[in-house]
């Protein structure tokens, strides 16, 4: 299950790399699909949480602190959802859920990032999912850059988190107490600065 919540292209988006405090101009940031994964959890029979992950997400994220704005496109591949158990995955990228076959990507794109100060700490855009969109907005912690010590560059990451009611993206077919209506989202974001301009 964005960031300008980052995708193939650009569920890139998705959600999520800043510029350090120190750069006063426009930088631009491709996420690292290798450390970068959505995860959700949704309420199981009333009686627990369960959780997933997908494992296929590109994104770029633009920031410009002096100015306090930026943006963000995150691009998950629906059909790489892994809850641990291998027969619910097909079920969950079957019609009754993702029907990832006819909807393949889910995407999330932020027009707007909220800073306080020189930290972004939110994110304002809209969520495509199930072929349906609906306005999301992403809440940013944890926001951090350091030059990478292996590689070398500059990395950022950050968490970004949210919720959604699976219904408003036609995702309803089996109904509370079976399945919770909400489902929570994060995305544990590493980005890195993209030097090619």
């Amino acid at each position: 299950m964005k960031i300008r919540l980052c995708t193939a292209t650009g569920l890139a988006a998705c959600a999520l790399v800043w510029l350090s405090p120190a750069t006063a101009q426009e930088q631009a940031y491709n996420i690292d699909p290798e450390h970068t994964f959505p995860t959700y959890a949704i309420e199981h029979f009333g009686v627990s949480m369960q959780q997933g992950r997908f494992n296929s997400t590109q994104g770029r994220i633009i920031l410009n602190p002096a100015a306090k704005s930026g943006s963000a496109e995150i691009v998950v591949q629906a059909a790489s959802v892994d809850s641990g158990v291998t027969a619910l995955d097909r079920k969950l990228r079957g019609e009754e859920f993702f029907d990832a076959t006819k909807f393949p990507r889910i995407t999330y794109r932020a027009s707007n990032v909220r800073f306080d100060g020189d930290r972004p700490v939110a994110l304002e855009g809209e969520l495509t999912m199930h072929g349906v969109t609906r306005p999301l907005v992403l809440e940013v912690s944890g926001f951090r850059c350091t030059t990478h010590p292996l590689a070398g560059g500059k990395r950022c990451g950050a968490q970004a988190r949210g919720t959604v009611n699976r219904s408003e993206f036609g995702i309803s077919r089996i109904k509370p107490p079976l399945l919770g209506e909400e489902i929570q989202l994060a995305i544990n974001v590493e980005a890195t600065l993209d030097v090619s301009n």
